[in-house]
């Protein structure tokens, strides 16, 4: 793995480690109740990341946009299930993880709102350590922040060193299909010119296909291809 250091200035450290904070209250004051993105309705558990910010929107639009419909898709990371489910409005091939049993907890039950218990199956997982197969396109809202998670819930908005993104980038290709890409949604709340060098690195080339500003932050979507 590559040691990190972030190139950023102290005032745009202190400035993401503020706005951090603030995600942490705002996701902690959605659990237990219904919340709207785009046009469904998602219940929240407690220790679950909540599709209300920018990067889970954002990333919802492209995965409507991207998805065909006979796409075998791989959504890493689901949380609520956002992206499994809109990917399922076009495809009936989904496999949706996550490390977080109450993550896997509330996908179900969203899952189950919208009826897509044959389309979509859920996985525990650490990014690809339980997956079988080869996949035409790998969904990814990854945690931008580079701090230490406090518990697993945190895993969410903080990969520390961002040893888990290094460790996507390194093992991804050999479960993409021959024609296979992967989207994936980063902002200038974590450390853009890193995550572009891993992607650069791990010889893949990619493309910005959306963006979105929002309260000062710049939120990017990026399709990736070998």
């Amino acid at each position: 793995m590559q040691n990190f250091k972030t190139t950023l200035s102290k005032n745009q450290i202190e400035k993401i480690k503020k706005w951090h904070k603030q995600t942490l209250v705002q996701s902690t004051f959605v659990q237990n109740k219904e919340i709207k993105a785009l046009n469904k309705r998602f219940i929240i558990l407690p220790g679950v990341f909540p599709p209300i910010f920018p990067d889970s929107i954002i990333l919802a639009e492209n995965v409507l946009k991207e998805v065909k419909r006979n796409d075998k898709v791989l959504d890493i990371g689901t949380g609520s299930g956002i992206q499994a489910i809109f990917a399922a409005s076009k495809s009936t091939k989904i496999i949706a993880t996550d490390i977080n049993i109450w993550a896997l907890k509330c996908a179900k039950i969203n899952i189950r709102k919208y009826n897509m218990q044959n389309k979509i199956s859920l996985i525990r997982s650490n990014l690809f350590s339980k997956i079988i197969g080869t996949f035409d396109l790998i969904i990814f809202n990854p945690p931008f922040r580079w701090f230490k998670p406090k518990n697993i819930s945190e895993k969410s908005e903080m990969d520390e060193n961002y040893l888990t993104l290094q460790h996507f980038f390194k093992t991804v290709r050999k479960f993409l299909s021959k024609n296979g890409r992967i989207i994936m949604v980063f902002s200038d709340s974590g450390d853009v010119d890193f995550f572009e060098s891993l992607i650069i690195k791990n010889n893949f080339h990619f493309k910005i296909i959306s963006k979105k500003k929002s309260e000062g932050w710049l939120y990017e979507v990026y399709k990736i291809i070998p």
